[in-house]
C-alpha cells in the first residue's frame, strides 16, 4: 500500500511542491528585495522560496519511492526556510 497524504500520493505532492518550486524562481516579489542588501540576503530572498519548496518536494519523492535521504532534504528545507524568514523579516 503506497503512502498517501490527504489521499492523494506522495509523488503528486512532489509534483505540486515542485511546480510551485518552479513558479517562485520565474516570479519573485522583488519589491522586498530594496535598499542595501548583503549577498547573501539577496540570495535568500531572490532563492530562498524556491529552494524550500524544492527541497519539500524532493523529500517527498523519496519518501513515495523509500530512497535513503529523506531526512537531509526536509531538514534543509526546514534550515532554508528559517535562513529566508530571516532574511525577510530583518529586511529594511
Amino acid at each position: 500500500m503506497s503512502v498517501t497524504l490527504f489521499g492523494l500520493p506522495l509523488w503528486v505532492w512532489s509534483a505540486i511542491c515542485l511546480a510551485l518550486a518552479a513558479t517562485f524562481a520565474v516570479f519573485w516579489p522583488s519589491a522586498k528585495a530594496t535598499g542595501d542588501l548583503s549577498t547573501m540576503r539577496y540570495l535568500f530572498l531572490r532563492w530562498g522560496h524556491a529552494a524550500v519548496w524544492g527541497l519539500r518536494g524532493v523529500a517527498l519523492l523519496l519518501r513515495a519511492f523509500d530512497l535513503p535521504g529523506v531526512a537531509v532534504a526536509a531538514i534543509g528545507a526546514l534550515v532554508v526556510y528559517i535562513a529566508f524568514l530571516v532574511a525577510l523579516l530583518r529586511n529594511p
